[in-house]
């Protein structure tokens, strides 16, 4: 189980074998968030990186802090 405590004070958990999320200990439906994955090279398999808090589109870090998950284009320079 992977854990991480949000500056908030939730604590979301990861089960790398289930692909499941909790929040303070109760199981989170996949329609409200979903495991976030990145990889480091072509070859490497993915790896955990952060849960995605759908109604809120943001993605919580390993370190616990929130993040906006989509940039609108516009907005880039």
């Amino acid at each position: 189980m992977i854990n991480i405590t949000t500056l908030k004070g939730e604590i979301y958990s990861y089960d790398p074998d289930t692909l499941r999320v909790f929040k303070d200990g109760v199981l989170l439906s996949s329609s409200k968030v979903e495991p976030v994955f990145t990889s480091s090279s072509t070859f490497g398999a993915p790896v955990f990186s952060g849960i995605y808090v759908k109604d809120r589109g943001t993605v919580i870090s390993l370190g616990g802090s929130e993040n906006k998950a989509i940039t609108d284009i516009n907005l880039v320079d």
